[in-house]
């Protein structure tokens, strides 16, 4: 979809669905072990992804959400499901990132280092 507004606004619609059916499907007990991922997640207007990655290891499915800056992801979920996913996610590996997303990995990973 390129950033590409008009392209966002006309597949993301059915991007979702698919993702919502696919999550679905693999995100269950007994299936075989899968990865899902999805970068430009932002992008993808999902209603189960909290449930997907809040029970995803137990069904031994592996995630892994693509974000190139925590803002996108508020702009896009709002602040509050934005920090949903950003705190119930397992693992985050970071490259360069600054001001808010810089603030907010410094202070999940202090948290953490007390715990």
């Amino acid at each position: 979809m390129d950033n590409n507004p008009q392209k966002i606004q006309i597949y993301g619609a059915v991007l979702s669905l698919y993702v919502n059916r696919l999550i679905k499907l693999v995100n269950q007990k007994g299936k075989l072990k899968s990865s899902l991922i999805f970068d430009e997640f932002h992008t993808i207007l999902s209603e189960q992804h909290r449930h997907l990655i809040a029970t995803a290891r137990s069904n031994k499915v592996a995630t892994c959400l693509g974000i190139q800056d925590f803002s996108q992801l508020r702009k896009d979920y709002g602040r509050e499901q934005a920090d949903v996913i950003m705190n119930i996610a397992g693992n985050i590996i970071s490259g360069q990132v600054t001001r808010d997303t810089a603030k907010h990995l410094c202070g999940t990973m202090s948290n953490n280092k007390e715990h």
